[in-house]
């Protein structure tokens, strides 16, 4: 990958266009992750309540008598547990990101794009509560600082592809959680015993949900690489064909996937 100093030469040389086609696949590719992710989420975000509800309950005398403030959202029927909420913020950044680079692609108007990467930059603050991410955001928050006080369209570009190292760390980081992900969802099946039919629809759904989320993270990533190629040889034709490509392979993949698991839950029924 080049220094940030060459991808400034391109930019500033007169002789090429910001790479807007390019940008607009990425920020699809992130999008078509997000409709298959988001039903998960809502999954786990539901099996962290209960898991959480039932310890209460267990260690409460009289759990029904009593319910202190900071156990509440555990019973809510809306929000995400507090765990989800966090996976579900840091998948936030990616899309926030490839929105943002839409946005100084296509030569917005700079209020408009620093604002969103003002909003950019406090959706990842916000994540400085996550002990795993802490390191991301140590080297976006400044990087993003630096574009919201940038003179130019040009300089804000240059700043955002220079945070591209630390959202591909966003990445290795929620793949990172999938063990912790598939715990929680399986987290009332005991270890011990044989699984009933539909514990065993649960397992292989699990399975093959985070296997394919993990998947389509490594995809982001791959396409995250064929955008910075894209910003040091912008209107490339080969470029813009490769990441049409994997645009194109990750909606076949949301496809796919969806109807593997209506196949599993048909294959598992009691």
């Amino acid at each position: 990958m080049r220094t940030l100093s060459a991808i400034l030469i391109i930019f500033t040389s007169g002789c090429a266009s910001p790479p807007l086609e390019e940008t607009r696949l990425f920020n699809k590719s992130v999008l078509d992750v997000k409709s298959a992710f988001d039903p998960l989420l809502d999954d786990l975000s539901v099996a962290e309540k209960a898991q959480y509800a039932s310890i209460l309950d267990h260690n409460s005398k009289y759990p029904q008598r009593s319910l202190k403030a900071a156990d509440a959202a555990y019973y809510a029927t809306i929000g995400d547990g507090p765990s989800t909420g966090k996976i579900r913020a840091s998948f936030a950044i990616l899309v926030d990101y490839s929105a943002t680079l839409v946005t100084l692609a296509d030569g917005t108007a700079a209020n408009q794009s620093k604002a969103q990467i003002a909003d950019l930059a406090k959706n990842v603050s916000a994540l400085v509560k996550v002990a795993e991410l802490v390191p991301v955001v140590n080297e976006l928050s400044p990087i993003l600082d630096q574009a919201l006080n940038a003179q130019s369209l040009e300089q804000q570009r240059l700043l955002i592809v220079k945070a591209a190292p630390a959202v591909k760390e966003l990445v290795s980081a929620l793949q990172d959680g999938i063990p912790v992900m598939y715990a929680l969802l399986l987290w009332d099946i005991p270890v011990s015993t044989k699984a009933s039919a539909e514990q065993s629809k649960r397992v292989a759904l699990a399975r093959a949900r985070l296997g394919d989320f993990a998947v389509m993270l490594d995809r982001i990533s791959t396409s995250l690489d064929k955008l910075q190629i894209a910003v040091q040889h912008p209107g490339n034709p080969v470029t813009i064909a490769s990441l049409a490509a994997a645009a194109g392979a990750l909606d076949a993949d949301v496809s796919a996937a969806r109807k593997a698991y209506a196949r599993i839950n048909a294959n598992h029924k009691s």
